[in-house]
């Protein structure tokens, strides 16, 4: 009944009002219950739903957010074999958000409360194609806990001084596949975090923003990310091109990485291996104090 489940997640997450219907698409802003079924979706586990479109805006409330939500906008728990495949917007209203952002990565327990916009979370066979995505208040989109995923023929947008405005994020996820995408953003187009492994990226035009990064790692723990390949794709008047980013004081490992056929206009650092990470630059240490435990295995860099 994998339709239905996902027109039970859409009517509970997709919220209306004002709404306006026009040419069979939908025009929403996120502060009350929005029913999809009113707009035609069956959702018995048979009939194709996908023809209920829409764009959906941010709602603009930010204190009603941080009292009464979660993390996430939109999220689909759990969900095998779902496809996304739409031609619409999602629209975060990002400006009210980015004003007292938290940057960086926030200590444990400390909520940055701005919401991911898109989260996927354990699910399997994921197809995600053809969405633009427009000034998420934080991270657009976060693949966790995953296996078996397909990204292609996205357009991410925000401003290059949005802070925390990641395009992707990958973490503890396996078999993921990110093509054929456009990613503007003010912070890493794409960043792949600890517990990842076989993750291919190709033709995604970067910039600007941070680049592609593997990490941050090591976190107040062990990480392990192994089989990254990125290739062909293009980074435009990014702050870096492709990195590697640990912790200090953090252990594990990086293995079997691959940056090869990677293009660079205008960009500030092509290649960054930082092992002494400290994004607050606050009580950092130096090398002086503190030896990488890090180690990169198997690492190429064909440009």
């Amino acid at each position: 009944m994998l339709v239905h489940y996902i027109t039970l997640v859409l009517s509970v997450l997709l919220i209306s009002s004002p709404i306006s219907y026009s040419n069979s698409r939908i025009s929403l802003v996120l502060t009350d219950i929005f029913d999809v079924v009113e707009f035609g979706a069956i959702g018995d586990g048979k009939t194709d739903d996908s023809p209920v479109l829409g764009n959906i805006v941010g709602s603009t409330n930010k204190t009603d957010w941080m009292s009464n939500h979660g993390d996430s906008w939109l999220l689909f728990l759990m969900v095998s074999g779902l496809t996304v495949s739409v031609s619409g917007q999602i629209d975060g209203q990002g400006p009210i958000w980015w004003e007292n952002a938290c940057i960086g990565t926030p200590s444990p327990g400390i909520s940055c409360h701005a919401p991911v916009a898109l989260q996927f979370k354990r699910c399997t066979g994921l197809r995600l194609n053809g969405l633009t995505h427009v000034n998420s208040p934080r991270v657009h989109i976060t693949i966790t806990t995953c296996n078996g995923v397909i990204v292609s023929n996205l357009h991410i947008i925000a401003p290059e001084t949005s802070p925390n405005t990641d395009g992707i994020d990958i973490s503890g996820s396996t078999d993921v596949n990110i093509r054929d995408s456009v990613i503007e953003t003010g912070d890493d187009c794409i960043a792949i975090g600890g517990g990842s492994s076989y993750i291919k990226i190709s033709g995604v035009m970067c910039g600007p923003g941070h680049g592609i990064s593997i990490g941050s790692l090591g976190h107040g723990g062990t990480d392990v990310v192994e089989n990254v390949h990125v290739h062909n794709c293009s980074m435009r008047k990014t702050l870096t091109g492709v990195r590697i980013k640990t912790y200090q004081g953090g252990t594990g490992y990086a293995k079997k990485i691959s940056f090869t056929g990677i293009r660079f206009d205008a960009v500030n650092n092509p290649i960054i291996i930082d092992q002494y990470y400290c994004p607050t630059h606050q009580g950092c240490l130096t090398s002086v104090s503190i030896m990488p435990t890090f180690k990169l295995i198997f690492f190429s860099c064909k440009l």
